[in-house]
């Protein structure tokens, strides 16, 4: 999960400007422009508001999340140019953990069914 926040950060820059009008929608459902998230907000954010956008941590599993728009786009179409072979293994490692968000010394999970799990490190 540390990979995850290390690699949203990485693409902080660039991210920030090329995403366009595209939105995401936080947990409290407030819907913001992914640029907009990347400029402002912590990586947990970006990942709270990603998790909640693209349904990353369905109970279906990595299958069920890999047809999902966003990871489509990553592994292989719009997005993919952006992610080396490393990094969509970072996507797909955060995914099948269950897209935990870091919390502190806690990991919160976040499931589609919309239960907290909280494990300690």
């Amino acid at each position: 999960m540390a990979d995850m926040v290390a690699m949203l950060e990485s693409k902080r820059a660039k991210a920030k400007r090329v995403h366009g009008n595209r939105t995401m929608t936080d947990p409290n459902g407030n819907q913001k422009k992914i640029n907009q998230y990347f400029a402002e907000d912590s990586a947990t954010t970006i990942m709270q508001a990603m998790l909640h956008s693209y349904d990353m941590a369905n109970e279906q599993g990595l299958d069920y999340v890999m047809q999902s728009t966003l990871m489509k786009s990553i592994c292989g179409g719009g997005m993919s140019s952006y992610f080396s072979p490393q990094e969509i293994q970072v996507w797909k490692d955060w995914i099948t953990l269950g897209a935990p968000i870091p919390m502190g010394n806690e990991e919160e999970s976040l499931g589609t069914v919309g239960k907290t799990q909280v494990e300690k490190n």
